[in-house]
Parts: structure tokens; sequence; C-alpha cells
């Protein structure tokens, strides 16, 4: 069954339990009112009329709604859970269907303005690359997709998420509970965020670990000293002293204790959405890949990390007793209750801070793989490229991950290997940046662990550099041509490193005038080719595609064009070897009313 069916016809069966939840909650709140109107008219006529008959229907009633009361409650939780469910894939729909602006705001990524590829490429940003992956339900899991798209990883890790991915692609139901959870988990914001968690495990121990653990006797040899005082027959009001000394020493307790109180209250609401996150991942039979075998084996160390959160939930709520004064106040003073409560939260952090950062970061790995599979699921045309060790890059109808599956127009690509370059000439709007756009996105994927918009690929590790965008700013004072050349020194940073470098540049130097743009153009792309770096160039200006004899055996010259059909530009955006061997820009001018005299199209394509 095609992604977009499945897609379709979850939403339509969550939508349609949706429904009926709310059908039935809506009946029990009324069933609620008026069980309780009933409970307390039954209540005032025992109280007029006090008659067994009377008081047992007033019981009756009470308990009745109680039990609507609890199941009104159940049902509502359906309800929302539906309610999840649906629109996780009504949001799968709209990611597919690239209907960007109907998906809910997110937060801007965090990258910086230098970043060698992620803006020019639209890694980043309302219609992005990153927009079209993510379904993850947590910061750590966004952060941790963000930063695999953005940082090139080892082909040894590259293989172990290929397989990782390969294995969640066909868990769709995992997949869904996995962001379903996380999703019912979060507070409020986009994303359920494990940071206060974190941060708790993360604090220091008290510095007054000893002195409390003495606090904690201090009750018992109250008891002690009670009983002695009933055994003896002694008057209870010399206790009064001890008494007060207890109660001084509690407030004591209570101040040392309070650092650790106030950050496990902080952080409850996070321990039991985690904790249904990670009874997901536990509850799933063991993974085949050995990725996905590892994350899971981490949840799973020193006892089950979801049921040590169960017993952190139950110390988190006896450290919120402090919000309850009336009943705070007398259990801390005849037991030293925060003592008491600090020391277990203690001694939970040094048994299970680890494995804390550990359950979070196994999430957050499995959030961003489950990204790439569901993208593997809903495109199965992708393939998963080959990472080797010799050769350059090769692909076969590869295409472009950020355009709908109709306006895809494949093309095969070979960079034989390093020092070697292609140009690209031709029309507007015929396909260049696309181009470059494709090969990039997708080298994006291939390093990222991802599937590939192609039938076939091969690669070799590569440091990605891409220079297609250049704004200048009248505030930041950049002319056009000084923001080219900050893209440019980004480009050629660092060009002795391995492994090599592969550009992406459309039109060189086009913010300078014809002369210096031919010379500088040439000079540029020989640099890059001398330092073994690999990539493509596209180019209006056809003197560029004239490079040395000496040269050409590393440029391969190749070109997009269009065609008129009665009047009409036709694109087919297909590739071609060779130059291109006219433009269409004088023929766009001529439709724009501009009488263009003198200069014939095929002249112009040199300018």
């Amino acid at each position: 069954m095609r992604a977009e069916d499945v897609h379709a016809q979850r939403l339509a069966h969550f939508r349609a339990k949706a429904d009926l939840w709310a059908r039935r909650a809506t009946l029990l709140s009324f069933a609620r009112l008026l069980l309780f109107i009933a409970w307390a008219v039954c209540t005032a006529w025992g109280f007029t009329q006090p008659t067994a008959p009377v008081w047992l229907s007033a019981a009756g009633f009470a308990l009745a709604f109680v039990v609507a009361v609890a199941l009104h409650a159940g049902v509502v939780s359906r309800e929302r859970n539906a309610q999840v469910r649906a629109e996780l894939h009504r949001l799968h729909a709209l990611r597919m269907a690239h209907r960007w602006r109907e998906l809910p705001p997110d937060a801007p990524a965090s990258v910086p303005k230098d970043h060698p590829y992620a803006h020019d490429l639209d890694v980043v940003g309302p219609a992005s690359l990153l927009r079209r992956l993510d379904v993850t339900q947590t910061r750590q899991g966004h952060e941790c997709l963000l930063d695999w798209l953005l940082q090139p990883s080892a082909a040894t890790e590259i293989v172990a998420r290929q397989q990782a991915v390969e294995e969640l692609a066909t868990l769709v139901d995992l997949r869904q509970e996995l962001q379903a959870a996380a999703s019912l988990a979060r507070a409020q914001g986009p994303r359920f965020d494990a940071t206060p968690l974190l941060a708790f495990a993360s604090s220091p121990p008290l510095d007054r670990l000893k002195p409390l653990a003495l606090l904690r006797l201090v009750p018992l040899l109250g008891a002690v000293l009670a009983i002695s005082f009933w055994w003896l027959g002694w008057p209870s009001v010399w206790l009064a002293p001890w008494l007060l000394l207890q109660f001084v020493l509690a407030q004591m307790a209570s101040a040392w204790a309070s650092s650790t109180l106030e950050e496990a209250s902080a952080c409850q609401r996070h321990v039991e959405g985690f904790q249904s996150i990670l009874q997901t991942l536990e509850s799933q039979a063991p993974f085949r890949s050995p990725l996905l075998h590892e994350l899971q084996a981490r949840l799973g160390k020193e006892g089950s990390l979801a049921k040590a959160l169960e017993r952190l939930d139950a110390w988190v709520g006896l450290a919120h007793l402090r919000q309850q004064a009336l009943l705070h106040f007398p259990l801390n003073a005849f037991l030293i209750w925060d003592a008491q409560v600090a020391l277990g939260l203690e001694r939970w952090k040094a048994a299970h801070a680890s494995a804390v950062h550990a359950g979070v970061d196994a999430v957050a790995r499995c959030e961003a793989l489950a990204s790439l599979a569901a993208l593997r699921f809903e495109e199965p045309e992708t393939c998963f490229p080959a990472i080797v060790d010799e050769g350059g890059l090769e692909a076969e109808k590869l295409s472009n991950p950020l355009l709908r599956a109709a306006q895809r127009v494949p093309n095969d690509l070979h960079l034989a290997g390093p020092a070697s370059a292609w140009i690209v000439s031709g029309s507007n709007m015929a396909g260049k940046s696309t181009l470059l756009r494709s090969v990039g996105l997708n080298l994006v994927l291939a390093f990222a662990g991802g599937p590939v918009f192609a039938s076939s690929m091969r690669t070799i590790a590569l440091r990605l550099r891409a220079a297609l965008k250049a704004t200048d700013s009248l505030e930041e004072g950049a002319s056009y041509f000084k923001a080219e050349l900050n893209k440019l020194a980004i480009v050629l940073a660092e060009l002795d490193r391995e492994p090599p470098a592969f550009f992406l540049l459309d039109e060189l130097l086009r913010g300078t005038n014809a002369h210096a743009r031919a010379q500088g153009a040439r000079a540029v792309l020989r640099h890059l080719l001398a330092h073994r770096a690999l990539g493509l160039v596209t180019t209006h200006d056809l003197s560029l595609t004239r490079m040395d004899a000496s040269e050409t055996q590393r440029i391969t010259n190749v070109h997009f064009t269009d065609v008129m059909v009665d009047g009409e530009m036709i694109f087919d955006y297909r590739l071609r070897p060779g130059v291109a061997r006219h433009s269409n820009a004088l023929h766009l001018l001529r439709r724009l009313g501009v009488e263009v005299a003198g200069v014939d199209e095929g002249e112009g394509a040199s300018s």
C-alpha cells in the first residue's frame, strides 16, 4: 500500500475514533451532572427526612458520580490519544505534499550564518530538507537530526544508520507510537524537552549529605523517647524541649535539602512523560539492526530505566508535598520529611544519573532514525548510497528531494574522483541551480545515513561546500560582491584537509564585470582542482567552459537547454553533454516588450 494511502486511512480511522470518544465524553458529562444533582437532592432530603432508603439512595448516587467521573477522565484521555494520532498522520500527509505553510510553526533552527552549506542548500528554513524530514517530538531528537544533517558522519556510522532506517521504515506502528508518546508527554511548546530531567540527574550531590543522614535518626529517637516516657509514666510535657529541638532541626534540614527538592519538583511532568516514551521502546521486540539493538539495550542496562523512572516519580511526588502546607508542616516537623525525601532522591540520582543521560541520547537517536525511516517509507523509489574508499561521486536518476514527485526530473551524475569538475551551462530557468541543490541535498542525506533520491549512488567521503545564495546587506555594509567573496572564502578554507572538499558554485563572481568574472572564475576553479576538490559550477559565461587543453581531462562540460514550441519556451530539465549553444535571455526581454536589435540569441549566450 502506498504511504499516502496509509496516512489517509489512519487519519480517517483516528478521526472517527476521536469523534466517537468525544460523543461518549459528552454523554458522560451530562450523566455526571445528573448524578451530582441527584446526590445533592438526596442528601438534602436526608437531612429533612433522615430515613435509611434516602441515605442509601444518596450513597448510591455519590458512588455512581465517582464512577462517572473516573469513566469520563478515561474517555477524555482516549479522545486526546486519538486526536494526537490523527494529527500526526495529517502532518505526514502535509509534508509529503510539500504544503509547508500548513505545517505548524517551528522555532528557527540554530545554525551559524557561515555554515558551509545549510542555508545555500535549504537544509534549514520554512521549506527545507529539515522541514520535510523532521517527525521528532522531543527537543533532543530534533537537535540530533539537525546535527546529523549539518555534520557528515563516518562511513561505519552511516552504514549502521542505513540498516536501522531500513528496519524502522517497515515498523509503521512503532514509529507512530513513539511520536504519539512524546507528543502526549509535552507540557507546552512544539516538543517534549527532557532538559529539566537531565538537569536534575546532572546536579552535584548535596554538600550536607552526612548531616542529613544523621538527622534522619531524629524522628526515631523522638519515638523512642515518647515510648520511654509513656512506659515510665513521666509527664509528657517534659518532651516539649525535644520537640522544639526536632522542629528546629527539621527547618535546618529543609534549608539544606531545598535545592534537591526544588529540582525534583521542577521535573515532575518530565519524569512521567519520558517514562511513557521509554516504555514504547522497551516494549518493542528486540531489533535486528545492530544500532537499534544497541540503543534498546541502553535502556535496559542496570534494570529497566522506565522502572527506575517510576521510582523517581514516586520520590518526586513526595517532594511535591512541600506545596501542600497543611500536610507538609506536621510531616516535616515530626518525621524530618524533607531530609528523608532528599536523601532518597540523592540515592536515586547516584544510581541512575548516567542511565538517564544514556536513555535521553538513545531516544533522541531513535527519533532521528525514525525521521529518516519515515522518508524511506514515504518515498520507496529512494535508495541507500554506497560509501566507498576510492573513486568519486556517481549517481543514476538523481532528483531533488524538495520537489513533488510529479515535478522531479532525474539526471545522472559522474565525477571520476578528486580534482574533477562539471561545468554546467545553459538557458535561464532550465534547471542549473536545481541540479546543484539536488546533488547537495542528496549528499546531505547520504552522509546523515538516510536514503537518497536516486536509483543508485556511490560516493567517497566528502566535505560539502556550497555557494548558491549571496545577498548584499545595507545594515552590515556588505556589497553583493563582498557577500560573494565571503561565501567563497568558506568554500576555499582548509582545502588541504581530508576528506576532499566537494563544491557547488552557482554563477561564480556574478557581482563584478565580465572580464574580471571570466579571469577570476577560471582562477578559482583551477585553485580548487589543484587542491583535489571536486564538484559542480554553473555559469552563463561560456568562456569558463573553454579551459586550457591540459585541464580538459579533469573538466566535463554539460548543459541544460530549452526548445521553442509555437513561440513558447519548453524546458525538459534534462542534462546533456557539451556546452550550451544558445541563451534565452534576449527572447525573455523581447517578451517583456523590450526591443533588442542587432544581437542574435546565440551571440548572447556567451555574454
